[in-house]
């Protein structure tokens, strides 16, 4: 109850969008943290992980979609990666600032997103990497990028950051802000 109050009380003084960026966002990567380092059980940071997702989704859902020429994403995680908090964050942030976004969601095989490129012809890509090791996620962004001419957007884990870039076409995203910055 008292966690419902809190993001009621900071959407209504700050809006949704300044909430899931300052508030929820921030909150995440502490709850991570602890989780790493074994000072939260699993089931708490699922706990409130759905109780996150439950607002985002109903934020979601309250927006117009987009008119048929706007511009398009499509929002995805790969294979192995389950953590959609921060997709349905970037789902949120991209359909308030009037793009057509093709959520696929979690655990999605590679060929499939190349297929759905061809099909939509988005703007961009958007992905997480927050399960994978930094080896596979760069061998991941090199295949997204190598065999779709869509550009990517990629972010999760700040170890990721470091990711060799496949020329202009892969942008690691570091927080909220510069996903914004990318789709103004």
């Amino acid at each position: 109850q008292e966690f419902d109050n809190i993001i009621k009380s900071q959407i209504l003084k700050n809006g949704v969008l300044a909430t899931f960026t300052k508030v929820i966002y921030p909150f995440l990567h502490k709850v991570g943290v602890l989780w790493g380092i074994d000072r939260i059980m699993p089931a708490q940071e699922h706990f409130v992980s759905n109780l996150i997702r439950q607002k985002i989704c109903s934020a979601i859902d309250l927006l117009p979609i987009a008119p048929e020429n706007a511009p398009k994403i499509i929002l995805f995680l790969g294979e192995g990666e389950n953590h959609e908090i921060g997709l349905l964050l970037a789902y949120f942030i991209a359909k308030k600032l009037g793009w057509r976004v093709y959520y696929l969601g979690q655990n999605v095989p590679y060929d499939n997103v190349k297929t759905m490129a061809e099909l939509v012809n988005p703007n961009y890509l958007l992905t997480f990497f927050i399960s994978t090791t930094p080896t596979s996620a760069e061998e991941k962004v090199f295949r997204l990028s190598s065999e779709c001419s869509t550009p990517l957007l990629f972010s999760g884990s700040p170890i990721n950051s470091e990711i060799k870039k496949n020329g202009d076409k892969v942008t690691y995203l570091e927080s909220p802000k510069d996903l914004i910055t990318v789709l103004e």
